[in-house]
């Protein structure tokens, strides 16, 4: 079974980090491998991004300010920003993108929705309006940032870069009190077992970073370290191929007997997680050292496959009557390194069930925002609906990704032998 993903190193890199001498043995140690690799002045390590998220936005924005935030991206992205006590304004997406709609963000916001310039209850920083949560979902990056106004003008600026395996290029574009923020945690590129990383160039925000981080977390005993480090090693052996089908079909039943007993997760709940407080182990800190020194292989790997992805499904996309949608709809390309390769399908859930049977899973992450307008957020609400996430896990190996490939056409075969409608051979380059 090919999981939708995997940890990004494998047993023999779990070992190894266990023997003294290997890699960093602080925070400090690992904060400045970081911040040395990616050529930021700043790297600060966090319990967790959503932490991050809600600590730079009470450091950077007014009490009354508004937090502008995609609807489509992550719900702890929502809870961080709710748990900070903002209004938070969700945005729509472009009509084939995973980001907020390009038209939004080139707007000029008039002074009835921009609360005057205030100061820090420090009296030191100017305080400008409004932020905006950039959640570079899947790993896909905003480009051409200085030509859209409402990003120009905003007073904080936060990249949601979770999913991203970071790069020297993506720190350039961070300005004034700019914060980025990567994630360590199950799922992501650059999955550690534990953390994330806030990087930034202000040296007055990562002060505030630090201090904030230093008063809330919480020391872990000697059987929270363990437990910890032994997550970590059931949830790399979960990934092995010949297990993996039984450890999520566990998973998921755990996850259903508790969605059934218990209250949807809410912003004050949120606090009494661990992702808010637990400390890393020096486990975790060499494993985030190590994948840090891989990550140039890392993206490699992704971006190879994901060129694989497209050439080879290309040609779906176009075996649609004029005036109609096509069975696959691929989103622009991207030349970042991905989490997972996207594409969108009005029959994903088929599609997803046939490539489960088959032997490989993927990925939907992201429903709609509860509560949300589905009329107000059309893009998104059909985004929800539409998205799958191919596997990209580095190691992978090209045959896997052309034989998923091939497992795709094969299902489209199907629903068009199955349909009134005209196509090309399944064959075709």
């Amino acid at each position: 079974m090919i999981p939708r993903h995997r940890p990004p190193f494998r047993m023999a890199a779990l070992t190894a980090s266990m023997l003294p001498g290997f890699g960093p043995r602080s925070v400090e140690q690992l904060e400045q491998d970081y911040a040395d690799t990616l050529n930021v002045p700043h790297a600060i390590w966090l319990p967790s991004a959503r932490y991050g998220i809600c600590q730079a936005i009470d450091f950077g924005l007014g009490s009354q300010d508004r937090v502008y935030c995609p609807a489509f991206t992550c719900k702890v992205v929502h809870q961080a920003i709710r748990r900070s006590g903002r209004t938070m304004e969700l945005v729509d997406c472009n009509d084939n993108s995973l980001l907020m709609d390009t038209r939004f963000l080139q707007t000029q916001l008039g002074p009835d929705r921009q609360p005057p310039q205030t100061t820090s209850a420090d009296g030191r920083r100017n305080i400008r309006g409004y932020g905006v949560v950039l959640s570079e979902v899947f790993g896909h990056r905003y480009p051409n940032l200085d030509g859209l106004p409402l990003l120009r003008n905003a007073g904080l600026r936060i990249f949601d870069m979770a999913m991203c395996i970071p790069t020297a290029r993506d720190m350039q574009r961070l300005v004034d009190r700019d914060v980025a923020l990567l994630s360590f945690g199950l799922g992501k590129s650059l999955y550690a077992g534990w953390g994330g990383m806030a990087f930034t160039k202000d040296d007055w925000m990562a002060d505030r970073l630090r201090e904030q981080r230093d008063q809330d977390l919480r020391a872990n005993t000697k059987v929270a370290n363990v437990r910890q480090v032994a997550k970590v090693w059931l949830r790399t052996f979960a990934h092995s191929a010949w297990l993996y089908k039984l450890s999520r079909r566990l998973v998921e039943s755990r996850s259903s007997v508790s969605s059934d007993n218990s209250n949807p997760l809410s912003a004050e709940s949120e606090l009494l997680t661990p992702e808010w407080s637990n400390a890393p182990t020096t486990f975790h800190l060499k494993l985030a050292a190590e994948n840090l020194k891989q990550s140039a292989s890392f993206s490699r790997d992704r971006l190879e496959y994901a060129e694989i992805y497209r050439s080879e499904l290309d040609h779906l996309t176009h075996d649609a009557a004029p005036g109609t949608e096509g069975w696959l709809t691929l989103l622009a390309d991207s030349q970042a390194a991905l989490s997972h390769f996207c594409l969108r399908s009005s029959l994903r859930d088929p599609l997803r069930q046939y490539l489960w049977l088959k032997g490989i899973d993927t990925s939907v992450l992201f429903p709609f925002p509860e509560g949300a307008d589905s009329n107000q957020l059309q893009n998104t609400h059909r985004l929800t609906l539409q998205i799958i996430g191919l596997p990209l896990s580095n190691g992978l190996g090209s045959q896997n990704i052309r034989r998923i490939c091939s497992l795709i056409r094969d299902f489209i075969a199907t629903e068009y032998a199955a349909s009134n409608r005209p196509h090309v051979s399944r064959n075709a380059a």
